[in-house]
């Protein structure tokens, strides 16, 4: 099992790669690509930056590994990951499943969820920050009640 030390969102990771690729139409595209994918969640998401526990569990496919990682956004029906990896690493399939244990701002309780990979990316400029998409299963009632304490709060 790998364990990583936590980073932060990279806060110019669009920038990089609108700017890497062809001008000013590949970052509308890109713009256009964010907000569709935004439409199809089911659930808004909130910013929320805080130390996430990712437990990637054993598949055929992919052995079992724990990381540290950084969260940027969460909703009912996931949140988004950040995490440092060693460039040779593959990147995670899909629907690979997932366990995440993390804190809520001003919450002395650990949540703990089982989710699954909806994607993951690796950075365009060749960095080893990856970017993991997961989407929640099913949350246990209290779970889910303290996610949609937390997501109404202004």
């Amino acid at each position: 099992m790998a364990y990583m030390t936590p980073s932060p969102p990279p806060r110019d990771l669009s920038e990089r790669a609108s700017s890497s690729s062809h001008g000013l139409g590949h970052e509308r595209r890109s713009s256009d690509r964010r907000t569709r994918g935004a439409d199809r969640r089911r659930s808004p998401r909130q910013p929320l930056s805080v130390a996430v526990r990712q437990e990637i569990l054993a598949t055929p496919e992919h052995p079992a590994e724990l990381h540290l990682a950084q969260s940027s956004d969460l909703g009912l029906g996931g949140m988004l990951l950040w995490r440092r990896c060693d460039a040779a690493d593959p990147v995670l399939p899909q629907h690979t499943p997932l366990r995440l244990a993390f804190q809520l701002p001003n919450d002395g309780d650990v949540l703990e969820v089982a989710g699954e990979v909806a994607f993951e990316r690796a950075a365009p400029d060749g960095s080893t920050v990856r970017a993991t998409g997961v989407r929640f299963e099913q949350l246990p009632e209290p779970v889910r009640l303290r996610l949609l304490s937390f997501l109404k709060e202004p």
